[in-house]
Protein backbone atom coordinates (compact mmCIF):
# COMPACT_ATOMS: atom_id res chain seq x y z
CA UNK A 1 0.00 0.00 0.00
CA UNK A 2 1.30 3.46 -0.91
CA UNK A 3 2.41 5.41 2.23
CA UNK A 4 0.05 8.30 1.47
CA UNK A 5 -2.98 6.06 2.00
CA UNK A 6 -2.26 5.83 5.75
CA UNK A 7 -2.47 9.63 5.92
CA UNK A 8 -5.65 9.66 3.84
CA UNK A 9 -7.27 7.03 6.08
CA UNK A 10 -6.53 9.18 9.14
CA UNK A 11 -8.78 12.02 7.92
CA UNK A 12 -12.12 11.87 9.76
CA UNK A 13 -15.12 11.71 7.44
CA UNK A 14 -13.16 10.34 4.49
CA UNK A 15 -13.89 6.83 3.22
CA UNK A 16 -11.00 5.17 1.40
CA UNK A 17 -11.59 2.01 -0.65
CA UNK A 18 -8.60 0.20 -2.14
CA UNK A 19 -8.66 -2.10 -5.17
CA UNK A 20 -12.39 -1.94 -5.82
CA UNK A 21 -14.31 -1.59 -9.07
CA UNK A 22 -14.18 2.17 -9.58
CA UNK A 23 -15.99 1.64 -12.87
CA UNK A 24 -19.09 0.79 -10.85
CA UNK A 25 -19.21 4.46 -9.81
CA UNK A 26 -19.85 5.44 -13.44
CA UNK A 27 -23.08 5.02 -15.38
CA UNK A 28 -21.36 2.93 -18.07
CA UNK A 29 -20.37 0.29 -15.46
CA UNK A 30 -17.20 -0.82 -17.25
CA UNK A 31 -15.02 -2.75 -14.80
CA UNK A 32 -11.88 -0.88 -13.70
CA UNK A 33 -10.10 -1.98 -10.51
CA UNK A 34 -8.52 0.88 -8.62
CA UNK A 35 -8.54 3.07 -5.50
CA UNK A 36 -11.25 5.58 -4.62
CA UNK A 37 -11.95 7.98 -1.80
CA UNK A 38 -15.29 9.55 -0.84
CA UNK A 39 -14.98 13.03 0.67
CA UNK A 40 -17.68 14.47 2.92
CA UNK A 41 -16.84 18.20 3.02
CA UNK A 42 -14.67 20.86 1.42
CA UNK A 43 -12.25 21.15 4.36
CA UNK A 44 -11.44 17.45 4.12
CA UNK A 45 -11.07 17.86 0.37
CA UNK A 46 -8.46 20.59 0.92
CA UNK A 47 -6.58 18.33 3.33
CA UNK A 48 -6.74 15.40 0.90
CA UNK A 49 -5.40 17.44 -2.02
CA UNK A 50 -2.55 18.77 0.15
CA UNK A 51 -1.54 15.17 0.97
CA UNK A 52 -1.73 14.11 -2.67
CA UNK A 53 0.29 17.15 -3.71
CA UNK A 54 2.93 16.39 -1.07
CA UNK A 55 3.34 12.87 -2.47
CA UNK A 56 3.00 14.03 -6.11
CA UNK A 57 0.24 11.46 -6.58
CA UNK A 58 -2.28 11.63 -9.42
CA UNK A 59 -5.99 12.02 -8.71
CA UNK A 60 -9.14 12.10 -10.80
CA UNK A 61 -12.63 13.35 -9.92
CA UNK A 62 -15.51 11.03 -10.79
CA UNK A 63 -18.65 12.94 -9.77
CA UNK A 64 -21.72 10.97 -10.86
CA UNK A 65 -19.65 9.32 -13.57
CA UNK A 66 -22.25 9.93 -16.26
CA UNK A 67 -19.92 11.34 -18.87
CA UNK A 68 -16.73 9.38 -18.45
CA UNK A 69 -15.12 6.01 -19.06
CA UNK A 70 -12.23 4.82 -16.93
CA UNK A 71 -9.53 3.04 -18.92
CA UNK A 72 -6.45 3.53 -16.72
CA UNK A 73 -6.43 3.28 -12.91
CA UNK A 74 -2.69 2.86 -12.30
CA UNK A 75 -1.13 5.17 -9.67
CA UNK A 76 -4.31 7.26 -9.48
CA UNK A 77 -6.66 8.00 -6.59
CA UNK A 78 -10.21 8.54 -7.76
CA UNK A 79 -12.25 11.08 -5.81
CA UNK A 80 -15.99 11.24 -5.31
CA UNK A 81 -17.49 14.28 -3.58
CA UNK A 82 -20.23 13.39 -1.12
CA UNK A 83 -21.00 16.86 0.18
CA UNK A 84 -24.14 18.69 -0.86
CA UNK A 85 -26.61 21.27 0.50
CA UNK A 86 -29.79 20.69 -1.51
CA UNK A 87 -31.83 21.86 1.49
CA UNK A 88 -31.32 25.48 0.38
CA UNK A 89 -33.57 24.68 -2.60
CA UNK A 90 -36.63 24.28 -0.38
CA UNK A 91 -37.30 28.01 -0.42
CA UNK A 92 -37.51 30.42 -3.34
CA UNK A 93 -34.44 32.64 -3.70
CA UNK A 94 -33.13 34.95 -6.41
CA UNK A 95 -29.90 32.96 -6.43
CA UNK A 96 -28.61 29.79 -4.81
CA UNK A 97 -25.17 28.89 -3.52
CA UNK A 98 -24.90 25.15 -4.14
CA UNK A 99 -22.18 22.68 -3.28
CA UNK A 100 -20.69 20.73 -6.18
CA UNK A 101 -22.25 17.41 -5.10
CA UNK A 102 -25.87 18.52 -5.49
CA UNK A 103 -27.48 16.53 -8.31
CA UNK A 104 -29.27 18.27 -11.17
CA UNK A 105 -32.46 16.29 -10.59
CA UNK A 106 -32.77 18.18 -7.29
CA UNK A 107 -32.44 21.45 -9.19
CA UNK A 108 -35.13 20.30 -11.62
CA UNK A 109 -37.41 19.43 -8.69
CA UNK A 110 -36.84 22.92 -7.26
CA UNK A 111 -37.59 24.43 -10.68
CA UNK A 112 -40.93 22.61 -10.73
CA UNK A 113 -41.74 23.56 -7.14
CA UNK A 114 -40.88 27.26 -7.44
CA UNK A 115 -41.36 27.77 -11.21
CA UNK A 116 -37.70 28.72 -11.72
CA UNK A 117 -37.52 29.84 -15.33
CA UNK A 118 -34.43 28.83 -17.29
CA UNK A 119 -33.60 25.75 -15.26
CA UNK A 120 -35.57 23.67 -17.76
CA UNK A 121 -32.24 23.28 -19.59
CA UNK A 122 -31.09 20.94 -16.80
CA UNK A 123 -33.92 18.47 -17.32
CA UNK A 124 -32.91 14.82 -17.36
CA UNK A 125 -29.14 15.40 -17.24
CA UNK A 126 -27.48 12.84 -14.92
CA UNK A 127 -24.88 15.08 -13.30
CA UNK A 128 -23.92 17.05 -10.23
CA UNK A 129 -23.64 20.83 -10.16
CA UNK A 130 -19.86 20.58 -10.32
CA UNK A 131 -19.85 18.13 -13.22
CA UNK A 132 -22.48 20.09 -15.14
CA UNK A 133 -20.46 23.31 -14.84
CA UNK A 134 -17.27 21.53 -15.84
CA UNK A 135 -18.97 20.18 -19.00
CA UNK A 136 -21.27 23.18 -19.53
CA UNK A 137 -24.12 20.67 -19.65
CA UNK A 138 -27.33 21.52 -21.42
CA UNK A 139 -30.29 20.49 -23.55
CA UNK A 140 -32.23 22.05 -26.39
CA UNK A 141 -33.43 24.67 -23.88
CA UNK A 142 -29.96 26.02 -23.22
CA UNK A 143 -26.83 25.44 -21.15
CA UNK A 144 -26.04 25.76 -17.46
CA UNK A 145 -23.53 28.55 -18.20
CA UNK A 146 -26.44 30.99 -18.59
CA UNK A 147 -27.13 30.72 -14.86
CA UNK A 148 -23.66 30.46 -13.32
CA UNK A 149 -22.67 33.68 -11.55
CA UNK A 150 -19.51 32.50 -9.81
CA UNK A 151 -17.65 29.29 -9.03
CA UNK A 152 -15.55 28.40 -5.99
CA UNK A 153 -12.58 26.32 -7.15
CA UNK A 154 -9.95 24.44 -5.21
CA UNK A 155 -6.93 24.96 -7.44
CA UNK A 156 -4.36 22.18 -7.78
CA UNK A 157 -1.99 24.47 -5.85
CA UNK A 158 -4.25 24.02 -2.81
CA UNK A 159 -5.60 27.59 -3.00
CA UNK A 160 -9.35 28.29 -2.90
CA UNK A 161 -10.49 30.82 -5.50
CA UNK A 162 -13.83 32.51 -6.13
CA UNK A 163 -14.02 32.76 -9.90
CA UNK A 164 -16.41 35.33 -11.38
CA UNK A 165 -17.94 34.03 -14.61
CA UNK A 166 -17.70 36.16 -17.76
CA UNK A 167 -18.70 35.80 -21.42
CA UNK A 168 -15.50 33.90 -22.23
CA UNK A 169 -15.82 31.40 -19.37
CA UNK A 170 -17.70 28.75 -21.35
CA UNK A 171 -18.00 27.26 -24.81
CA UNK A 172 -19.92 24.32 -26.25
CA UNK A 173 -19.81 21.45 -23.73
CA UNK A 174 -16.78 22.79 -21.90
CA UNK A 175 -15.56 25.41 -19.46
CA UNK A 176 -12.50 27.57 -20.03
CA UNK A 177 -11.40 28.21 -16.44
CA UNK A 178 -10.91 24.85 -14.68
CA UNK A 179 -7.46 23.40 -15.30
CA UNK A 180 -6.36 19.79 -14.84
CA UNK A 181 -6.14 19.08 -11.12
CA UNK A 182 -8.58 21.85 -10.14
CA UNK A 183 -11.83 20.87 -8.38
CA UNK A 184 -15.12 22.79 -8.36
CA UNK A 185 -16.33 23.09 -4.76
CA UNK A 186 -19.49 25.17 -5.13
CA UNK A 187 -21.22 27.70 -7.35
CA UNK A 188 -23.77 30.48 -7.24
CA UNK A 189 -26.61 29.91 -9.69
CA UNK A 190 -29.24 32.43 -10.76
CA UNK A 191 -32.46 31.96 -12.78
CA UNK A 192 -34.91 34.04 -14.82
CA UNK A 193 -37.58 34.46 -12.16
CA UNK A 194 -40.86 32.58 -11.90
CA UNK A 195 -42.90 31.12 -14.73
CA UNK A 196 -46.04 28.97 -14.60
CA UNK A 197 -44.95 27.07 -17.73
CA UNK A 198 -41.84 25.51 -16.16
CA UNK A 199 -43.56 22.43 -14.72
CA UNK A 200 -45.24 21.49 -18.01
CA UNK A 201 -42.09 22.13 -20.05
CA UNK A 202 -40.04 19.83 -17.81
CA UNK A 203 -42.71 17.13 -17.89
CA UNK A 204 -42.90 17.19 -21.69
CA UNK A 205 -39.12 17.09 -22.11
CA UNK A 206 -38.74 14.17 -19.71
CA UNK A 207 -41.28 12.26 -21.79
CA UNK A 208 -39.35 13.15 -24.94
CA UNK A 209 -36.07 11.89 -23.45
CA UNK A 210 -37.68 8.65 -22.33
CA UNK A 211 -39.03 8.09 -25.84
CA UNK A 212 -35.83 8.92 -27.72
CA UNK A 213 -32.92 7.92 -25.46
CA UNK A 214 -31.97 4.58 -23.84
CA UNK A 215 -32.20 5.88 -20.29
CA UNK A 216 -32.64 2.44 -18.74
CA UNK A 217 -29.38 1.00 -20.09
CA UNK A 218 -25.77 1.24 -18.95
CA UNK A 219 -24.42 4.12 -21.03
CA UNK A 220 -22.37 7.28 -20.59
CA UNK A 221 -24.75 9.72 -22.26
CA UNK A 222 -23.83 11.26 -25.60
CA UNK A 223 -20.50 9.93 -26.88
CA UNK A 224 -19.75 12.58 -29.52
CA UNK A 225 -20.30 16.33 -29.68
CA UNK A 226 -22.42 17.72 -32.48
CA UNK A 227 -20.63 20.14 -34.77
CA UNK A 228 -21.74 23.04 -36.94
CA UNK A 229 -22.38 20.86 -39.97
CA UNK A 230 -23.74 17.58 -38.62
CA UNK A 231 -25.44 16.06 -35.62
CA UNK A 232 -23.61 13.01 -34.34
CA UNK A 233 -26.63 10.82 -33.56
CA UNK A 234 -28.35 11.47 -36.89
CA UNK A 235 -25.09 10.84 -38.77
CA UNK A 236 -24.56 7.50 -37.01
CA UNK A 237 -28.14 6.54 -37.89
CA UNK A 238 -27.67 7.50 -41.57
CA UNK A 239 -24.45 5.48 -41.67
CA UNK A 240 -26.42 2.39 -40.62
CA UNK A 241 -24.40 1.90 -37.46
CA UNK A 242 -27.20 1.39 -34.93
CA UNK A 243 -26.67 -1.98 -33.26
CA UNK A 244 -23.04 -2.15 -34.41
CA UNK A 245 -20.52 -3.03 -31.72
CA UNK A 246 -17.76 -5.17 -30.25
CA UNK A 247 -18.28 -7.83 -27.60
CA UNK A 248 -20.56 -6.32 -24.94
CA UNK A 249 -20.53 -2.71 -26.26
CA UNK A 250 -22.87 -1.60 -29.02
CA UNK A 251 -24.41 1.49 -30.57
CA UNK A 252 -27.93 1.95 -29.20
CA UNK A 253 -30.85 1.09 -31.47
CA UNK A 254 -32.79 3.91 -29.84
CA UNK A 255 -30.28 6.74 -30.27
CA UNK A 256 -27.08 6.53 -32.33
CA UNK A 257 -25.02 8.78 -30.08
CA UNK A 258 -25.45 6.45 -27.10
CA UNK A 259 -23.27 3.36 -26.69
CA UNK A 260 -24.67 0.66 -24.40
CA UNK A 261 -22.76 -1.78 -22.19
CA UNK A 262 -24.03 -5.28 -21.48
CA UNK A 263 -20.80 -7.13 -20.72
CA UNK A 264 -17.99 -5.20 -22.39
CA UNK A 265 -14.74 -3.55 -21.37
CA UNK A 266 -13.30 -0.06 -21.56
CA UNK A 267 -11.02 -1.26 -24.37
CA UNK A 268 -14.10 -2.45 -26.30
CA UNK A 269 -15.62 1.00 -25.81
CA UNK A 270 -12.52 2.80 -27.11
CA UNK A 271 -12.36 0.44 -30.10
CA UNK A 272 -16.02 1.13 -30.93
CA UNK A 273 -15.54 4.91 -30.60
CA UNK A 274 -12.57 4.86 -32.97
CA UNK A 275 -14.28 2.55 -35.48
CA UNK A 276 -17.52 4.56 -35.57
CA UNK A 277 -15.60 7.79 -36.04
CA UNK A 278 -13.61 6.25 -38.91
CA UNK A 279 -16.79 5.08 -40.61
CA UNK A 280 -18.37 8.53 -40.20
CA UNK A 281 -15.30 10.09 -41.78
CA UNK A 282 -15.53 7.68 -44.73
CA UNK A 283 -19.18 8.58 -45.38
CA UNK A 284 -19.42 12.24 -44.39
CA UNK A 285 -15.80 13.46 -44.49
CA UNK A 286 -16.25 14.44 -40.86
CA UNK A 287 -14.74 13.25 -37.59
CA UNK A 288 -16.53 14.09 -34.38
CA UNK A 289 -14.97 15.36 -31.18
CA UNK A 290 -15.68 13.29 -28.09
CA UNK A 291 -18.14 14.55 -25.49
CA UNK A 292 -17.42 11.63 -23.16
CA UNK A 293 -14.17 11.87 -21.21
CA UNK A 294 -11.93 8.80 -21.34
CA UNK A 295 -9.45 8.59 -18.50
Amino acid sequence: MHPLFEKVKSIDGIKLKLQVDVGSYTTMKLTAIGDIVEVDDSKNLELLISILKEHQYKYHLIGLGANQVILNTKDTLFIRLKFENSGVLKLYQDKYELLAGVTLNKLTSAAIKHGLSGWECLTGIPATVGGAIFMNAGTKFGEICSFVESVKILRKSGKLENYKVNEESFSYRKNNFVSKGDIIVSAILTHNGKSESVKETIKEYLEYRNNTQPLGTQNCGCVFKNNERLKAGASIDKAGLKGFGFNGIKVSQKHGNFFENTDGSAKDFVRLVETVNEKLFEQFDEKFELEVKIY
